[in-house]
């Protein structure tokens, strides 16, 4: 549930402007903590788990790839 509730945010699901650019606007250091912590989750040995990860890497990639 909370992989779901993270990757509706940064994408900002809800449209609430003052989340606009969210994911953009972070300190790149801790991106790449998130993205190191993301990474290694998808390791997990339970399949659901890594659905839910390949959902945020992807969440995340609409976001960075286009820049």
């Amino acid at each position: 549930m909370a992989s779901i509730i993270f990757k509706n945010f940064i994408i900002n699901r809800s449209k609430d402007t003052k989340y606009d650019n969210f994911w953009v606007n972070l300190d790149s250091e801790f991106k790449n903590q998130i993205k190191m912590a993301i990474l290694a989750t998808l390791a997990s040995p339970k399949t659901l788990v890594r659905n839910q990860i390949a959902n945020i890497l992807a969440s995340i990639a609409s976001i960075e790839i286009p820049r």
